[in-house]
């Protein structure tokens, strides 16, 4: 109290004289200086909610871009009042404005830009272009604010070099279209971004399209997206689990992870009933046993299995023990997938201990024997196709399978018992 007394007598906002006492001492009004303290108090909460309110970015002006060295074009949508200030300088400015904006500077350099929402439409929106544009002079979000945003389609495309630091998040309750948002943007991690509400987008088409993002969003809402095509086309560096995503709307997954060479995770949980186009979905290094896990997953929730499209899966490997559900897929629910081939991986959850298994010879002209048998297997027999050629039960140690009919080429022999299963290849004279 000493303190605020000492100030605002140097402000001169009160005579001391006005200082009214009771005629108990230990009651003393300082009516004054209440009021003077609630008018400060206003004054400091005003202040920070206004700063609250703002949309806080740095910019470097002398960055590639279609304005001059000492501008920025903020492609901005509705009114707003702006400040900027110098970073590391004496400099600052404010203005007004309405829509796309150019800040002209006095001296190129590093400059903090705040844009407060006004007026009737207020700011809602900012568009970059992944080519063109002043994409390249962003270079950092620090604060979001209480902007309303109307769409984050084409937001930060583009942005080669931005750093979002933020540590709140936007508001994206009128957000239906993301498509594009950070499509060829370098930012990696994005502050708080598992927390970003996005449960009224429909359109994520392209999102991260040839970013380098590779950030957990695993706790996204994307019960209502409907439009996930080329979300991860062409990134080089997403890996995240979206393994609980609900995407039962979901009806586009075209190149959804084509490209995307680090993406590596079972998606078989994935509810998928809705989707009509699923080409091209996959063509990345997502390994055999996920790959399998996928497909078996599919096939087990029919219900929550489309029919009749194709699923494209560019190079992809599956383990023999997901034939049966490939099969199911091709057959029972009239799916074309293009793309993968059978390989001869065993999954983790049903590998068990082989190793007194001999299979001779090999390469086979007419009869295989399998030595080192328990009594109780399953063997089976699929061409590279993944075509089941036979199947047959072991009721000792050994056992012979009949390829004498069989074209010359190679096999898989898949050996299942109750602890698990192996693969083996087999080439047939």
């Amino acid at each position: 109290m000493n303190y605020l007394f000492t100030y605002f007598k140097e402000q001169n906002w009160f005579d001391v004289t006005s200082i009214v006492t009771n005629v108990q001492p230990e009651k003393i009004v300082l009516t004054t200086i209440k009021t003077c303290l609630m008018l400060f108090l206003l004054f400091f909460f005003s202040s920070f909610a206004s700063a609250q309110n703002e949309f806080i970015t740095e910019w470097k002006t002398d960055n590639p871009g279609t304005s001059t060295n000492k501008q920025i074009t903020i492609q901005a949508e509705g009114t707003f009042n702006y400040t900027w200030k110098l970073i590391g300088g004496a400099n600052t400015g404010s203005g007004n404005a309405n829509g796309a904006t150019t800040i002209t500077f006095a001296v190129p350099g590093n400059y903090e830009v705040k844009i407060k929402p006004t007026g009737a439409i207020p700011f809602h929106a900012i568009k970059f272009e992944h080519e063109g544009g002043d994409s390249k002079k962003i270079v950092k979000i620090t604060k979001w604010g209480t902007t309303k945003w109307s769409t984050f389609e084409n937001a930060f495309t583009g942005t080669k070099n931005l750093e979002i630091t933020a540590t709140d998040v936007p508001d994206l309750l009128l957000v239906n279209d993301m498509s594009y948002s950070f499509s060829y943007s370098n930012v990696p991690t994005i502050s708080n971004i598992n927390n970003w509400n996005v449960a009224n987008v429909t359109n994520m088409n392209s999102l991260f399209h040839f970013s380098k993002f590779n950030d957990d969003i695993s706790n996204w809402n994307v019960s209502g997206v409907t439009q996930m095509n080329w979300m991860f086309y062409g990134i080089g560096t997403f890996n995240q689990n979206i393994s609980g995503w609900d995407v039962s709307s979901l009806e586009n997954a075209r190149g959804m992870f084509y490209g995307a060479y680090q993406f590596n995770q079972n998606l078989g949980s994935w509810n998928i009933s809705n989707v009509t186009t699923a080409d091209d979905m996959f063509g990345a290094n997502m390994s055999c046993e996920n790959y399998s896990k996928t497909l078996m997953g599919w096939a087990a929730n029919d219900s929550h299995t489309p029919i009749n499209i194709t699923l494209g899966a560019f190079q992809l490997i599956y383990s023999p023990e997901a034939v049966a559900a490939r099969n199911y897929l091709i057959n029972n629910r009239g799916w074309t997938i293009t793309g993968d081939a059978l390989g001869t991986c065993a999954l983790i959850t049903t590998r068990a201990d082989f190793t007194n298994l001999k299979l001779f010879p090999n390469p086979v002209k007419d009869y295989l024997t399998i030595d080192g048998l328990e009594g109780k297997e399953t063997l089976t027999v699929y061409d590279t196709t993944g075509r089941l050629m036979q199947t047959s039960k072991a009721n000792g140690k050994e056992l012979k399978l009949n390829f004498s009919t069989y074209a010359k080429g190679m096999y898989l022999v898949t050996i299942t018992s109750e602890k698990g299963s192996t693969t083996k290849k087999i080439i047939k004279q």
